[in-house]
């Protein structure tokens, strides 16, 4: 499956309701193998976050999770995200960000002989890219030492 170039994190500002919030950032969703892939923090009108569960606190419908390995090609549409009843509202001046972080682990054995397993393998290079996303992302984010500066002081990039 090919993986469009994604942001791997959207944040949405309190409007007064608990939802939906789509995962998507400039109509391209963002796509996660397993719900628990997602890491979603309310924050406070005062910056405060808080990290929230699944199924406790919010739900994620499953339209941006990529199709099992041999399943038939599927549409990924954005997935949205609603906070349980049991939630107050994401008032105004609060916001919800939610942010794809993906296992670094690699499950994947290739057989000694016999054929490619190429769906399999195509699966693997997905969840490759999706690390290399979120760490892009995240490194925009950071501050850097300018490749000029011999003397080691710091600044931000303004790439």
């Amino acid at each position: 499956m090919a993986i469009a170039e994604e942001t791997p994190r959207v944040l949405h500002a309190g409007n007064g309701t608990r939802g939906p919030f789509s995962l998507s950032v400039g109509g391209t969703p963002i796509t996660y193998a397993d719900d628990d892939d997602i890491i979603v923090t309310r924050f406070t009108s005062a910056g405060v976050g808080t990290v929230l569960t699944n199924g406790t606190h919010y739900t994620l419908s499953a339209d941006s999770v990529l199709p099992d390995v041999g399943e038939t090609v599927q549409t990924v549409t954005a997935a949205t995200l609603t906070l349980e009843a049991s939630q107050s509202v994401l008032a105004v001046g609060e916001s919800i960000l939610a942010e794809r972080s993906s296992p670094t682990t690699q499950g994947l054995i290739l057989p000694p002989s016999g054929g490619f397993p190429s769906a399999a393998g195509e699966r693997n290079f997905d969840a490759i890219l999706r690390l290399i996303q979120e760490l892009y992302e995240r490194s925009n984010r950071t501050l850097i030492l300018n490749r000029l500066d011999t003397t080691g002081a710091l600044e931000l990039d303004k790439a």
